[in-house]
């Protein structure tokens, strides 16, 4: 969004403003680039603490079942 109304407030008249909310955007650009590796691992991680625990909880279910048929 910063980029765009960058636009806008250089077209108005205002360089220096403009100038900053590129910088703004592009420094948020980059932020958002490297956050998205940090949520793709913690989500990662999450899914597999989630299987763990299930199979734990499971386990306390399936403890007397045989196969004795």
């Amino acid at each position: 969004g910063a980029m765009v109304a960058s636009i806008g407030v250089i077209c108005m008249g205002d360089g220096l403003k403009g100038v900053v909310l590129i910088g703004a955007g592009l420094i948020c650009a980059g932020l958002s680039i490297l956050m998205f590796f940090g949520c793709n691992a913690t989500t990662k991680g999450v899914l597999m603490l989630t299987k763990n625990i299930a199979v734990w909880i499971k386990s306390f279910f399936a403890k007397g079942v045989t196969d004795n048929e």
